[in-house]
């Protein structure tokens, strides 16, 4: 797969925002059609669905590859891996089939078992982190993300060499809402199932739900170091 020198990649763990900063970067730059699960290819081509090689430069890329120096500028987004861990169980059962306790699944995410397709949620994140020397990172937290949307996205289009006037972004924001994506999920989407709504649950800390307490302490104990350096709390 050839790369060049103008291409944006994309990057995330999985379920850690990636479809919503497509939703709004494709309502931004091509604000004129109405953007979906089956279209949004045309804007922000998946890796894993299209063949890149056939669509125009500059191109903006997803993936969700651990780090690689292959890529020349990169938007890298990540979450509380507790969150993260909840909704990406969530599509495995739901939408994939997944058969096992939500314990195993989280115990593979922390230590890149076989259910971790692109390894562990800690060795995913400190790989891109530790990229920043490079200088052709552009961090972006979720949670971030959720609370100043506006602000984050002028930052990004700065990144990007655009300048994305604060009336497209908010028209972005309203047309890449959670309830459209669960919508669209329903309507596009090959894996919906009834009742299912593609593990989008909205805004940060739905870990609660779902974690016990020994579930955090294992997560904390696999990934304390790093939560504490993205500046996530315990128990907060």
């Amino acid at each position: 797969m050839q790369y060049f020198a103008d291409d944006v990649f994309l990057v995330s763990y999985p379920r850690s925002g990636n479809t919503w900063m497509r939703y709004l970067l494709s309502n931004i730059l091509e604000p004129c059609k109405a953007w979906h699960l089956r279209n949004i290819n045309e804007v922000v081509p998946d890796i894993y669905e299209v063949d890149i090689s056939l669509f125009a430069r500059p191109r903006i890329i997803k993936s969700h590859e651990p780090f690689t120096c292959l890529y020349p500028k990169v938007i890298y987004m990540y979450r509380d891996g507790r969150d993260v861990a909840a909704s990406y169980y969530n599509l495995s059962k739901t939408a994939f089939g997944y058969k096992k306790s939500f314990e195993v699944f989280l115990l593979a995410m922390l230590t890149g078992g076989k259910e971790a397709v692109f390894g562990s949620w800690q060795a995913h994140v400190s790989g891109w982190l530790d990229a920043a020397q490079s200088g052709s990172v552009f961090y972006i937290k979720y949670e971030d993300l959720c609370q100043n949307t506006v602000n984050v996205m002028e930052k990004l289009g700065c990144f990007m060499g655009n300048n994305f006037d604060r009336v497209m972004i908010l028209s972005a924001i309203d047309k890449s809402t959670f309830d459209v994506q669960k919508e669209h999920v329903k309507k596009y989407s090959e894996h919906y199932v009834k009742g299912f709504h593609g593990g989008i649950k909205g805004g940060p800390g739905k870990w609660r739900e779902v974690f016990t307490e020994e579930m955090n302490e294992l997560f904390w104990h696999h990934a304390g170091v790093l939560m504490t350096r993205l500046g996530y709390k315990k128990y907060d």
